[in-house]
């Protein structure tokens, strides 16, 4: 296994230093790339290899092992099974044959989540890891120094007492609610696991209040470092639908590509979702091509927040859509994450200037059905007759 492990790894070194990997996001190009604070690279041979075959054996083994534990609890209690049952023939019954499984469906499975959680409380895949003290601790009247490598195993949790009564008996309903106490349920070695919410958004850029600025810095009559482009635009839910706050925030140009027709910018700025409070992003944005930011925080019903939002640049820089991956926080109103994104017919990285008279004029028919006489031209000057002449 380690020397097929070996040759993957030499082959995508190879297309990494042949630039045939765009923004690399998988993890072996992530080992390959990173450097430790002494800036050197990883070890390929020693480290990345014995990394990856970690990586695949505890990924495989672990799930393999619970799916078949699941199996095994719900043959022996055919209540819990048809329960489960019950619960997933709705959800698939509420399908067309080609619909996916989303988000929404998997927040609708509780009950299959509380019998997969329990089952993982009495059968863990992971029965225990070791730790390392990082300061002098006292534990059931034992001094344990700094330094000292501890090996704890989940089974003495999982059916402590405290925590869980009759911890013996098999009682799915036991994470109904708000669950067990955190850190008590650790089935795969770690701290408490943390759920990622996605939540999709519109921005739109209806042409109505002066956004984008743009503040060039520089005496260039192009693009040029430092120039500095400050905007707010309006916030829609995923199918188009309805409006539901704005985005503000500062971008600065980093870079002009002209070969890409683009620009590469590091923004700073916030999603504004009313009364329900704000999230915060930062990082790299690119007119010409997708691109990830990270989540930096939040308020009100995002306070706490962690994760990335990809960007999509559908048309820059008019219409862009947003997917969030949340960590850290309650389960989000169905109101921001139960509607479906609407279909985005442009191909995605378009440009105003890339797209004909009538696929803009199709587009932006929704902004102006009340007449936006700066929108009308723009139209005109790209050859289509303003939306509300369609």
């Amino acid at each position: 296994m380690c020397t097929d492990v070996q040759e993957i790894i030499n082959q995508r070194k190879r297309e990494l230093l042949e630039n045939r990997i765009v923004a690399p996001d998988d993890i072996l190009s992530q080992m390959l790339l990173a450097i430790n604070e002494e800036e050197q690279f990883l070890n390929e041979s020693r480290d990345c290899a014995s990394y990856i075959v970690g990586l695949l054996q505890g990924g495989y083994s672990t799930v393999n092992a619970a799916i078949t534990i699941i199996m095994k609890y719900m043959a022996e209690y055919p209540d819990v099974y048809s329960e489960v049952l019950k619960e997933q023939m709705g959800i698939d019954n509420s399908k067309t044959a080609n619909d996916l499984l989303n988000w929404e469906d998997l927040r609708k499975m509780r009950y299959s989540w509380n019998v997969a959680s329990e089952v993982l409380r009495l059968a863990p895949p992971v029965h225990g890891t070791f730790r390392e003290a990082i300061e002098d601790i006292t534990y059931d009247g034992y001094v344990i120094p700094k330094g000292w490598k501890l090996h704890w195993i989940a089974d003495d949790t999982h059916r402590n007492q405290q925590y869980f009564q009759n911890p013996d008996k098999f009682d799915p309903m036991r994470f109904q609610g708000n669950g067990p106490t955190p850190y008590t349920f650790v089935p795969y070695g770690g701290l408490e696991m943390s759920k990622v919410q996605e939540l999709s958004v519109y921005e739109l850029n209806e042409r109505d209040r002066g956004s984008p600025a743009y503040l060039r810095l520089s005496q260039k009559n192009v693009n040029s470092l430092g120039d500095l482009v400050p905007f707010s635009n309006k916030l829609y839910t995923a199918d188009l639908k309805k409006r539901i706050g704005i985005t503000a925030g500062l971008c600065i140009l980093i870079k002009h590509e002209e070969e890409k027709k683009g620009d590469r910018y590091e923004a700073v700025y916030s999603f504004y979702f009313g009364d329900y409070g704000h999230i915060a992003v930062q990082g790299p944005y690119l007119t010409y091509e997708d691109t990830y930011l990270a989540v930096t925080g939040g308020s009100g019903i995002f306070a706490g927040v962690s994760g990335q939002v990809k960007l999509q640049q559908l048309i820059f820089p008019f219409k862009l859509f947003y997917t969030f991956y949340l960590k850290g926080i309650p389960d989000l109103p169905s109101e921001l994450v139960s509607p479906q994104p609407a279909a985005m017919r442009l191909i995605l990285r378009s440009s105003i200037s890339a797209l004909s008279g009538r696929e803009l004029a199709t587009e932006f028919a929704p902004f102006a059905k009340g007449g936006n006489r700066t929108l009308d031209l723009l139209l005109k000057r790209h050859g289509a007759e303003p939306p509300c002449q369609l």
